[in-house]
């Protein structure tokens, strides 16, 4: 995998995780996972605050506005996230691409705008 996949339909949004080598290979695997978690919140992140700030400009808000808004941006993002997937893991083993035992991860999850 060199590079992240493209989703032409936009169903789903992709991100890799990574994790160096750790004394026990399992510790590896789950640090590359939650590292994709931690990239995919990112992407996902941005496409809520995107959809919210389209939503404000045409509306008048109030400090209880923002506070409601910014509660319903982080519960959507908790939603969306429990509805990841690892699509595939890889342990450069050899050291093609960095240290030897390195673990990679690709995660995806459903595109919330669409």
């Amino acid at each position: 995998m060199r590079s992240i996949p493209q989703d032409s339909t936009g169903e789903f949004v992709y991100a890799v995780g990574f994790s160096p080598r750790t004394f026990f290979a399992a510790e590896s695997l789950d640090f590359a996972k939650n590292a994709a978690r931690v990239e995919l919140a990112k992407s996902i992140k941005v496409a809520v605050k995107e959809t919210l700030s389209d939503t404000v400009v045409n509306a008048h808000r109030t400090a209880g506005n923002q506070d409601r808004l910014v509660s319903f941006s982080e519960s959507e993002m908790d939603a969306e996230l429990r509805g990841s997937e690892v699509v595939e893991t890889w342990r450069d083993d050899a050291g093609l691409v960095g240290e030897k035992g390195s673990v990679y991860v690709l995660a995806r999850v459903k595109n919330p705008n669409k």
